[in-house]
């Protein structure tokens, strides 16, 4: 018994030691999956984002990513927070430490693990256990064949297998599928009432997209870019969907959300294994050339060339990096097997400028290009300044053998390497040194990389929108060749669309005009070639997230349905008297619903609030789009501003040049002019003063057009300030002389160097030249008489014409409005005033039909013929003075004579209508609106609050019929998605927030959804009447000039910006309810409206977070494919990638935070409000900067705006902490 008792306590204590073991083991790794560690290192990453991209203002983006997104520990210098593109130069110093990207990155990936392993248990067993495993590992497995197929093919990168017409019939098969199914399920099982509500709407979208493509015609059409990108997401759809079955099958309703950290864990596994990993190389080629030679910009070399013999094919090359060019500066000589030389590097400068030597400055190189130059070292560029780094050294070279001194040179990248860095053809100046083993070339340059293939360059185009030098698409025609095979590859590279080929992807860059060696001017492509092996793995986690996503805020969604009805028929129930029977208390819960609506009321109720606020709708905005009847005496100004004119790449009317031309010049859309003895008085017409600058009549010179705010300019012309700060041309043109003066002393220093006296100078020199060139493109020269029989009046007159063609080409390049169209003319026997495609000013038509007619009826030339627009609008201009009824008429000529030229034909009705759009204005009138919706929604928390509360209801429908109607305009003219700049974006922000708010308004009926919508609506038209200062539907650059990309990406982005302002809105709501109440002594049943109040706002907040999480961060991925279609990376650490990612780290953190129970309600409302800085940071502040590759949606003067709104929300936070208590509500 004694001795079996032994190993009884002892095998007892081995299972109590491992079960102690497995125990702290356990309890260990919940502590790493903690919801803490990730909230934790979420907001770490904003915070190192933020620094991150403000350093970019200085430094280089790869000693960005190396000193903070790819290291351990960050050393982060205060001065990073005051960049010098803002404040200018800092003197601070000193820095702190703070977590690297690469910790950050570690740690968040093992918390991820641990998390997953000790949170997330399975769900299933048995037979459903295992086929769930299987369907889940086929799943996986698709997503792997997905992404490994992306690699196997040369070609268009991620061209279908199929055609694109069998692509776009799957897709028409898919939407009217998906309609179906949708409906099917709105309709049938026992569903909530929100629910049904939402399949019914998504049902309706489909079906609407599916009767477009199948019905739609070309119109409808997506274009083959569009459709290669779907391939992707709809192979990447199928493999989501049946890992997603598998999923659920495994962990039940959190299967949504294990896929969606498998994306996660998929866009982290990508960026860290390839994304910071892949090789980017440049290509430059000339139309014609074949190379098999790329360069690394951010990686410099010495090579050593030894220079070819007679007969010999070939060189050999010896490089040197420039990291230990850097290394060994000033320290022990290079020894190199293949050199017959030592190189002692003396001096090595990562930048440096090289100047001529002087008199007086120390020479250290004794022989070659140093002789006459001199190389100093400049501060890196980087950030701001967009420049590459062009490095030079000094080196000394001693031959091995004998010892010999053969001398120190100066090796200059800005001189060894001007292919590269000026596109110059054969413009290489290098040194060479004479050895006992032939003569060598010292080359500093950008690495060089050789390729087994070349490739040749058969055409590059240029593609510029019309009357304008902005690009609309770069194309290059190039042929692959294998060097070990001969065989041959064809390819079109253009701007969203690029090649592969054996591994690598070729990208559309740049396009430059170089002058050859013989003098000679070519066409140069710039590609950018990039290898990177992981281009797929984030087109299949984007859709993986979304599919994960749809289905875990779904079930959220449903959960949230079922609460909401089942709260709405127990607060009715509650609000019975207690009398009733239990025959009359169990009613039909529709009835109740209708009851707790108002929709059962009486027929007043019923009826008046919709109809009082939609008639006052109506009275405001019909008369504003009415046209007025113009009377028998009155000019048709209306009439003539929808006259089609060519300006900044698209065809506007008259009426629009005219308003963005003096918006430009005074900041208004109209002329007061002030009571005179000739010319009109009082407020005249955007139309009517363009006109007269044309027609160069005398009134045009008293117009105060000119906003001079600045006292030093004034001074310059000798004015005094006066009310409006608005100045005409005569009284400018005394001072022009003095201006010029200084205009040119401001040329002589750099432009973040000026004073604030010569910015305001340039400013005041580019409106007057704007005003000169219009005024100048619509003078009409006078034609030379060439026939006459004096040869010196001949000479004269050919001087003449020469002067005018001359001038006329100097206002071509300045790209005036052209209101002369082109008629279309194409028979090559008849030669109009220019070519049948160009729109032209009335000075070049003019010119050039003078040109046209001097060789009319001569040997080989074409028959005269003038356009017949010429003379019409010469009349037109003549009658702007004289009476109505004679304008009118040489109005109606002039209309008459272009009616039938085919491109007046096609875009009349837009510019008619563009024209009246203009008068409308409906944001305006919407932005007006939201504001009396805004105080009658403050009325009503006071007095009236139902009938009230329903009349704001159906005003914000009606303005947002209107502001509706304003964005369907905007897309109906520019052809494109909703969102194409920052003025669209505000706009389309302030839809979706009004959108999201009225439907608060109707599951709560509080006021509050009412009220947000009303302040969102009215704040972001208010951001885009401060944006609008110009043309806010002008051209798009190439690389936006993609359907899918704007239709996708910035859509998806914009409602993520705006359901965060949202979410921090109705945060701001909440704070102030609770500051309302803080020391109100209430009763108790007054205590449990306030309680339930504060919980439907939390609710109202999460809900809203929620969309926002899911619209940034599918935005933020999606613009992340956009630019590896466009440049060749998933993610460069852009100051606008990091401000989106900022967005979705943030509203990620605020729910683990409340996931984990770290913060109540005040708290959640706290960090809703901190979301509204960062996206304000996102929206504008990054543009700011002015730096990255997102830099085209610049916008300058709102960064005093933007630090007062940081400022008021970090002042409303302040208050909520201080002056709210925490105990109420859960908080």
């Amino acid at each position: 018994m004694a001795t079996g008792s032994v190993p009884s306590q002892h095998g007892a204590s081995r299972q109590v030691a491992e079960f102690s073991v497995q125990k702290t083991a356990w309890q260990g790794l919940r502590a790493l999956g903690s919801l803490k560690i990730t909230v934790v290192m979420f907001l770490a990453a904003t915070f190192l984002l933020f620094v991150g991209t403000l350093a970019q203002d200085e430094k280089s983006l790869p000693e960005v990513k190396a000193e903070y997104f790819n290291c351990w520990v960050a050393q982060v210098p205060f001065s990073d927070f005051f960049p010098v593109t803002v404040f200018g130069e800092s003197s601070l110093v000193g820095w702190f430490p703070f977590p690297g990207g690469a910790t950050i990155g570690f740690i968040l990936l093992v918390n991820l693990i641990a998390a997953k392993a000790t949170r997330f248990h399975i769900a299933s067993k048995g037979s459903r256990l295992l086929w769930g495993t299987v369907v889940s590992a086929v799943g996986g497995l698709l997503a792997l064949l997905v992404i490994l197929t992306g690699h196997q093919t040369d070609g268009l990168q991620g061209k279908p297998p199929l055609s694109y017409a069998t692509v776009w019939q799957l897709m028409q098969i898919g939407s009217a599928v998906a309609a179906v199914g949708l409906a099917a399920v709105a309709l049938t099982g026992q569903r909530r009432r929100l629910v049904r509500i939402s399949l019914a709407i998504a049902a309706i979208s489909a079906g609407g997209a599916a009767v477009g493509m199948l019905f739609g015609g070309e119109s409808w059409r997506m274009n083959e870019p569009g459709l290669r990108i779907m391939w992707q997401l709809m192979q990447s759809s199928v493999a989501s969907l049946v890992l997603l079955a598998g999923l659920i099958m495994v962990f039940g309703a959190r299967g949504g959300n294990v896929l969606i950290h498998i994306a996660v864990g998929m866009l982290m596994f990508g960026q860290f294994a390839f994304g910071d990993r892949q090789i980017e190389e440049r290509l430059n080629l000339v139309e014609g050339q074949s190379s098999n030679m790329v360069c690394r910009t951010d990686e410099m070399e010495l090579a050593c060339v030894q220079v070819a013999q007679t007969g010999e094919q070939s060189e050999s090359v010896t490089a040197v990096s420039g990291r230990l060019l850097k290394a060994r500066a000033g320290g022990e000589p290079l020894a190199l097997d293949d050199l017959p030389f030592d190189i002692q590097v003396l001096e090595y400068f990562p930048n440096a400028s090289v100047t001529r030597v002087g008199p007086f400055a120390e020479n250290r190189a004794t022989t070659g290009l140093g002789a006459s130059w001199l190389a100093m070292q400049r501060p890196p560029e980087g950030g701001a300044s967009s420049k590459s780094n062009v490095a030079a050294a000094y080196v000394q070279l001693i031959e091995r053998k004998s010892g010999k001194d053969l001398g120190v040179f100066l090796v200059p990248q800005f001189m060894n390497d001007r292919s590269q860095l000026f596109m110059e053809v054969d413009g290489d100046v290098c040194d060479t040194v004479d050895t006992d083993f032939g003569q060598w070339r010292l080359q500093l340059r950008f690495r060089r990389e050789y390729k087994p293939y070349e490739v040749k360059l058969n055409d590059v185009r240029r593609i510029n929108y019309s009357a304008s030098e902005t690009p609309r698409d770069y194309s290059s025609f190039v042929t692959f060749t294998d060097e070990s095979t001969g065989a041959e590859q064809p390819g079109r590279i253009w701007m969203n669309n690029p090649v592969r080929y054996r591994g690598e992807t070729f990208f559309q860059s740049n396009y430059s005009k170089v002058q050859l060696a013989d003098g000679s001017i070519s066409e140069m492509t710039g590609l950018q070639v990039v290898e990177n092996a992981g281009w797929l793995i984030p087109y299949v986690a984007c859709v993986l997230a979304f599919w994960g996503m749809l289905a875990h805020f779904g079930g959220t969604f449903v959960r949230f349905a079922d609460r909401h009805e089942r709260e709405a028929v127990n607060d009715k129930q509650e609000s019975e008297p207690a009398g009733f029977t239990n025959t009359s208390t169990r009613v039909n819960k529709k009835q109740l619903q209708r009851e707790d609506d108002g929709t059962n009321s009486s027929p007043k109720r019923h009826w008046l609030a919709p109809v009082i606020a939609l008639s006052l709708v109506g009275l405001i905005a019909v008369p504003a789009a009415r046209v007025k009847k113009m009377s028998s005496g009155e000019s048709n100004w209306r009439g003539a501003g929808e006259i089609p004119v060519m300006h900044e790449g698209r065809v506007k009317p008259l009426d629009t040049v005219a308003r963005n031309t003096l918006q430009l010049l005074s900041n208004r859309t109209t002329v007061k002019m002030p009571v005179t003895e000739k010319g009109p008085s009082g407020t005249v017409s955007a139309t009517q003063w363009l006109l007269a600058v044309m027609a160069d009549v005398d009134w045009v010179g008293d117009a105060p057009v000119f906003r001079i705010d600045a006292r030093e300019v004034l001074d310059l012309f000798d004015l005094t300030r006066r009310s409006g700060h608005r100045y005409t041309l005569n009284e400018l043109l005394g001072g022009r002389e003095a201006l010029q003066k200084q205009i040119a002393k401001a040329r002589e220093v750099m432009p973040e160097k000026r004073t604030f006296f010569q910015k305001k100078c340039a400013e005041l020199n580019r409106k007057m030249m704007v005003y000169d060139v219009v005024r100048f493109a619509y003078d009409t020269p006078a034609p030379p008489r060439i026939d006459t029989t004096d040869e010196e009046s001949r000479q004269a007159a050919i001087e003449q014409l020469r002067l005018t063609i001359q001038r006329s080409r100097l206002l071509d390049e300045e790209h005036p409005p052209a209101a002369i169209p082109p008629d279309g003319v194409q028979d090559p026997e008849q030669v109009a005033a220019g070519p049948a495609g160009e729109w032209q000013s009335l000075y070049s038509a003019v010119t050039r039909a003078m040109v046209a007619r001097m060789f009319d009826g001569r040997e080989g030339q074409p028959a005269y013929r003038p356009n017949p627009a010429i003379f019409p609008f010469m009349e037109l201009l003549a009658s702007v003075e004289k009476q109505a009824n004679v304008f009118n008429a040489k109005l109606v000529d002039y209309r008459n004579s272009i009616r039938y030229f085919p491109i007046v034909e096609e875009t009349t009705d837009k510019a008619a209508f563009e024209s009246w759009y203009n008068g409308f204005n409906p944001t305006s009138i919407s932005r007006w609106l939201y504001l009396c919706a805004i105080v009658l929604s403050f009325v009503s928390f006071l007095a009236w609050h139902r009938p009230l509360n329903q009349f704001v209801t159906w005003l914000l429908i009606g303005t947002l019929i209107l502001h509706t109607f304003a964005i369907g305009a905007r897309i109906w003219l520019t052809g494109r998605p909703p969102v194409v700049n920052l003025y669209s974006s505000a706009i389309f922000i302030g839809w979706g927030c009004v959108v999201a708010g009225l439907s608060l308004e109707v599951l709560f009926r509080m006021g509050i959804g009412n009220l947000a919508a009303a302040l969102s609506g009215a704040l972001t038209l208010m951001v885009a009447y401060g944006l609008d200062t110009g043309d806010t539907m002008h051209v798009l650059q190439a690389v936006l000039d993609t359907q899918f990309w704007l239709s996708t990406h910035v859509v998806t982005v914009t409602l993520g910006y705006g359901a965060t302002f949202l979410a921090g809105l109705l945060g701001t709501c909440a704070l102030v309810h609770r500051m309302w109440v803080r020391n109100v002594t209430t009763k108790q049943s007054d205590g449990k409206t306030v309680t339930q109040v504060q919980d439907r706002l939390y609710r109202m907040t999460y809900g809203v977070v929620c969309f926002a999480l899911f619209f940034s961060f599918i935005g933020t991925v999606l613009g992340g494919l956009w630019a590896d279609d466009s440049w060749g990376r998933f993610w460069g650490w852009d100051p606008k990638e990091n401000g989106a990612l900022m967005i979705v780290l943030w509203n990620a953190a605020v729910l683990h935070a409340r996931w984990d129970r770290w913060i109540g309600q005040r708290g959640f409302a706290l960090f809703a409000i901190g979301g509204n800085i960062i996206t304000a940071w996102s929206w504008f502040g990054t543009n700011q900067l002015g730096i990255g590759l997102h830099s085209y949606g610049f916008t300058s003067g709102v960064l005093m705006l933007l630090m007062g709104y940081v400022l008021s929300q970090l002042i409303l936070i302040g208050c909520g902490l201080l002056l709210t208590r925490k105990d109420l509500a859960k908080a």
